[in-house]
Formats: structure tokens, sequence, C-alpha cells
């Protein structure tokens, strides 16, 4: 999977060798999809591990506590710090979801408890 991420970096100087510009475009189309395909494997793994992590603080939480807005906009401020994505209104929009689907986890977990 490693040697995929970096593969499409060398495909221009073994092309002018082996491909005509349409292969070569092809060829590269195909790993950048494979790189993206790992890139969202990964994003979602690490989302359920947030789910989870989400589902268990809010079994220590009271109901009260479910909805901390202060704590979200900390998250969101460290993370557009962070300028690697410079679109600030994403990073809001994204986080906005992820906050609101660990916001009805919790919700259902304390009505269940």
């Amino acid at each position: 999977m490693k040697i995929l991420f970096f593969f499409h970096l060398f495909i221009p100087l073994i092309s002018a060798f082996f491909f005509n510009k349409n292969e070569y475009l092809e060829m590269k189309k195909y790993f950048i999809r494979k790189n993206i395909d790992i890139v969202d494997d990964k994003l979602y793994y690490y989302l359920n591990i947030r789910l989870k992590l989400s589902e268990e603080i809010g079994l220590l939480k009271t109901q009260n506590e479910i909805y901390n807005l202060k704590r979200e906009n900390e998250i969101i401020s460290r993370l557009q710090k962070k300028k690697l994505i410079k679109d600030k209104i994403f990073i809001k929009d994204l986080w906005q979801i992820i906050f609101n689907k660990s916001k009805n986890i919790q919700i259902e977990n304390n009505r269940n408890n």
C-alpha cells in the first residue's frame, strides 16, 4: 500500500520510454485514485475511532454536558490554526457534521442508561 502511495511520482520518469500520452494520463489517474482510496480508508477508520471515543465519553457526561459549544469552538479553532487546509469554512462545516453525529450518539446512549 505504501508503495502505491508514491508510485505515481515515478511515472513521468518511465512514461517517456514505455507509454504514449493517453496511456500515461490513464495510469497517473489510476494511481492517484488508488491513493485517494487509501486516504478514504484511513479517514473511515479514524472516524470510526472518533465516534467510539465520543460514545465512551458520552457515558461519562450528564445530559446537560453533551452540548458543549465551548469545546466545539476550541477544536475548530485548533484545527483552523494548523493551516494545512486553508478553507476555514470547510473545516468548520465538516467538524459540525462530526459533532452533530457525536452528540446524537451520546444522547441516544444517555436515553438507554
